[in-house]
């Protein structure tokens, strides 16, 4: 028999899945609860019990993970951004932004406090982590990649300094003339979870003519079995399909290798909205 912890769980997925996909919404406690079958009395406090914060830390902090990554990767306005957020004005909007960066949207855009930004995204994450973690798994397959050299640029250290590093790699992607529609961009994640030991590469295919500057290098990811899943949605999300990949494998009597999880950025903002950026991610297994 499912036990009453599986029925909330159940249904408080369902709620974490409408918030994850549409936070600029407005949520009324009362109609989440009623959805959930639960007490409005009881709601905050079970949703707090399951995922670490209540439901509107959740929707503050998606709204805000949304709202980042536009000033960053957009052009558009921050009244425009506060509005696309679900922000009544830019003043509202400007007040949540800077509570929680401690920085104002127009700062944020020069110069992104970057260790919020992880954090953020980890308390989300956390959260869609714990809610898919006995949902219905995505299609995932056994392939066997074929192997591929590219050129890389690898990140170690705090992740602090990520953006960087990135900003780094696409400025000298476009003077060697490497367009992603062209060249096809990788991402190792060597040891992305630990502060002190962040260990990330990023990479693209290249031709005869590329210069290596300083810190570039030719990596080369080798033939490898592998489990596979594609992955639509926010970049900065990957560690969900990530997570779900990985039960699948141990679920399924595979073991991972000891060469890293990597992945193919097939479409990636500023090219396409975040929330339509396609990723194929790569486990590799004995």
């Amino acid at each position: 028999m499912i036990n009453t912890k599986e029925i909330i769980a159940k249904r408080f997925r369902q709620i974490v899945e409408e918030i994850c996909a549409s936070p600029e919404h407005d949520y009324k406690i009362d109609r989440l609860a009623k959805n959930a079958g639960i007490s409005k009395y009881h709601f905050h406090r079970l949703f707090s019990l399951f995922y670490g914060v209540n439901i509107y830390e959740y929707v503050i902090l998606k709204r805000l993970g949304i709202a980042s990554v536009k000033l960053k990767n957009s052009d558009e306005s921050i009244t425009e951004i506060a509005f696309s957020s679900g922000y009544s004005s830019s003043q509202s909007f400007a007040k949540a932004f800077k509570n929680y960066f401690a920085q104002s949207p127009s700062e944020f855009r020069k110069a992104p406090n970057l260790q919020k930004y992880l954090m953020l995204n980890q308390k989300t994450n956390l959260v869609e982590n714990l809610s898919m973690s006995d949902a219905k798994i995505p299609n995932i397959e056994i392939i066997e990649f074929k192997g591929i050299n590219i050129a890389g640029l690898r990140h170690r250290g705090s992740p602090n300094a990520l953006y960087e590093t990135i900003e780094k790699f696409i400025a000298w992607r476009i003077k060697n003339h490497l367009p992603p529609q062209k060249y096809a961009t990788f991402n190792i994640f060597h040891n992305p979870l630990e502060q002190s030991e962040y260990d990330f590469e990023v990479g693209c295919e290249y031709n005869e003519n590329t210069k290596f500057d300083e810190g570039f290098k030719e990596t080369t990811i080798p033939a490898l079995k592998c489990a596979s899943l594609n992955y639509i949605g926010d970049p900065d999300d990957i560690g969900i399909p990530a997570t779900q990949l990985y039960k699948w494998v141990i679920d399924n009597g595979y073991e991972p290798n000891d060469y890293p999880l990597f992945c193919r950025r097939v479409s990636f903002p500023p090219f396409v909205n975040p929330n339509e950026a396609e990723a194929i991610l790569y486990l590799p297994i004995k």
